[in-house]
């Protein structure tokens, strides 16, 4: 008996509502606005005359601009209606599970599938705006075309993009300290840079070399507070070292570029105990790596080599399906990039214009606008008037933490699962950075949903050393001292090393005073955290409850991490913490 094919019927249904959603915006671009101008002059027919009868005091172009406002507005809402029904009923996702389909996976595997995979991911990097799109997609199709060498083409693809593309954390502090020591007309900065690179990388694999050969030694035995030490003291010296001129120079590129890949060489050093540890030319290609792309990454994405070992694609089945994972999120990060710039130009005004090409193409070629906008002011307004004594209303400042709060995590799904996505095309079954944050019901489970891979080198760096180390016979108390050492101290950690350009305009000492800030966040989401943890454990099942054990846990969750935002600011330069209670203490004022 022959059976209807359920995936057949939702995307009839989904192009019936497209072609309807066409005929419309051509109906209401061309034929309404002529309908409109004949009744408005009453040669229409009389029904429509009718309608329009303020001739005296509209004129015709305020009725036209109504009309574009309304046809905005009813095509959205024909839109949303239309597709939540066909989600709702034939239970189908916005993107489609294209890596579940037998006939799609066969024929990836194929020269003319690979081919096009390969071109249809290609155009999602280009509507993300990539602008090394071209790069990007060359190196994959190498690494698609000979998976044997992949990890030999992720190396190679890595010193390319060392010299090509040096980006570094805060390298514009290089020129500076040039310029302040008088020697910047005798120094090529973006040379220097490149070759200090190279200088870094190959330090990293001599320090690399003696920690593998001599794993068992006092020092090579705690390899993460070896280099955590030696990076303080190369600071220190740095900052009150007997170096001037050139060296001076040469001392802060150095300190900036093994900055730069300080988080890729730990997860190096953190593999020297590993039976089947790559060769430190393997482990050089996940320092800084190709999908990366534009963005200057700290965080090293998907980890490190070993975890590489194991996401790796083994044969051509998992490779076509990981692809086609990878093209299948690229298009959900591109969906969530136009909802994100659609989220910012309705909260807020016409300044903040839409960073979406393909939003900005399909307002461009229908000739429509945006007519809805809220006009609330972003945090950093908010947050200015009220230091400056001019606060804006209570209500205010909620809708303007609040919409921080969503576009902060918009931002975050879009940036870091672009880069998951080009990963998972080079053959890598890397999880996704940001995933379903909002079904979060504990403090924990949404900072694990949030930022995966910053998690996870607060994890591997500082949670468990100290978990496995220090008050064994304590298990609360264990983990509580482990939660508080990863989320608040490495937190620190992370992001004071991020800030040399801070440390050589104001000097250490005042960098680190100005970063209370940032220190009492760390604190707050730390405790918060280690509390959610103990909690969860000590959890008694309990019947469920849609309310009560899904809405208000998520709710209470969003609450917490929207007033930690206001604290969430690692520059020194910026406001003190007394302006920033201030700010909180305002958001209650409907109490007094």
């Amino acid at each position: 008996m022959r059976t209807r094919n359920p995936n057949r019927i939702s995307l009839i249904l989904v192009l019936a509502i497209v072609a309807l959603g066409v005929i419309w915006i051509v109906f209401s671009r061309y034929a309404a606005p002529a309908l409109i101008k004949s009744a408005y002059h009453g040669g229409s027919w009389h029904i429509f005359n009718g309608m329009i009868s303020g001739q005296a005091s509209h004129p015709l172009e305020e009725y036209l601009s109504d009309w574009e406002e309304l046809s905005w507005y009813l095509l959205l809402i024909f839109s949303v209606t239309g597709l939540s029904v066909v989600l709702a009923i034939r239970h189908m996702k916005l993107i489609p599970q294209i890596d579940t389909y037998p006939g799609l996976v066969s024929f990836a595997q194929k020269p003319a599938g690979k081919v096009l995979c390969l071109a249809v991911f290609a155009a999602g990097l280009v509507l993300l705006r990539e602008p090394l799109w071209l790069e990007l997609t060359a190196i994959l199709a190498l690494m698609t075309f000979l998976p044997q060498y992949r990890r030999i083409c992720l190396t190679f693809s890595t010193l390319y993009w060392l010299i090509i593309h040096p980006a570094w954390n805060r390298w514009n502090v290089i020129g500076t300290v040039a310029r302040r020591e008088g020697v910047e007309a005798a120094l090529n900065i973006p040379l220097l840079q490149v070759l200090m690179g190279l200088v870094v990388i190959c330090f990293c694999g001599a320090v690399a070399h003696v920690f593998f050969r001599w794993n068992h030694s006092p020092l090579t035995k705690r390899p993460v507070l070896a280099l955590h030490v030696f990076y303080i003291l190369l600071l220190l010296s740095a900052c009150y070292g007997p170096f001037s001129g050139q060296w001076r120079v040469l001392l802060w590129t150095f300190l900036v570029g093994l900055g730069s890949y300080f988080w890729y060489f730990g997860y190096t050093l953190l593999d020297q105990s590993s039976k089947g540890r790559d060769p430190y030319s393997l482990q050089l290609g996940t320092y800084r790596p190709m999908w990366n792309g534009s963005w200057f990454v700290p965080t090293p994405f998907v980890k490190g080599a070993a975890y590489l070992r194991k996401i790796e694609a083994k044969n051509p089945q998992e490779l076509a399906v990981t692809q086609l994972k990878g093209i299948k999120l690229l298009y959900w990060v591109l969906l969530l990039s136009v909802v994100l710039a659609l989220f910012t130009q309705t909260v807020h005004d016409f300044r903040h214009s839409s960073e979406s090409a393909l939003l900005n193409k399909t307002l461009k070629l229908t000739g429509m606008h945006l007519p809805l906008q809220l006009g609330i002011p972003v945090f950093e307004d908010a947050l200015a008037r009220s230091v400056a004594r001019k606060p804006y209303p209570w209500y205010t400042c909620w809708a303007s933490l609040i919409t921080v709060f969503f576009k902060n995590m918009l931002a975050m799904s879009v940036w870091g699962n672009q880069i998951v996505a080009c990963c998972r095309m080079a053959g890598f079954r890397a999880l996704r950075n940001t995933y379903r944050p909002l079904e979060s019901k504990t403090i924990a489970e949404f900072w694990n949903r949030y930022y995966f891979y910053f998690k996870e080198v607060l994890v591997d760096f500082y949670f468990y050393p100290t978990y496995t180390r220090y008050l064994k016979g304590y298990r609360r108390a264990r983990l509580f001292a482990a939660t508080l050492a990863a989320a608040c101290f490495g937190n620190m950690f992370f992001q004071f090393i991020r800030n040399l350009n801070y440390i050589w305009d104001l000097g250490l000492w005042k960098t680190l005073l100005g970063f209370h800030v940032y220190a009492f966040y760390a604190f707050v989401l730390g405790t918060g955290i280690a509390i959610s943890q103990l909690r969860s454990r000590n959890a008694v099942p309990q019947s469920p409850h849609w309310f009560r054990d899904r809405i208000l846990p998520s709710m209470s969750v969003v609450l917490f991490y929207s007033l930690l935002t206001i604290f969430n600011d690692w520059a020194p330069t910026t406001y003190p913490i007394t302006e920033r209670f201030s700010f909180l203490a305002h958001l209650f004022a409907f109490w007094s």
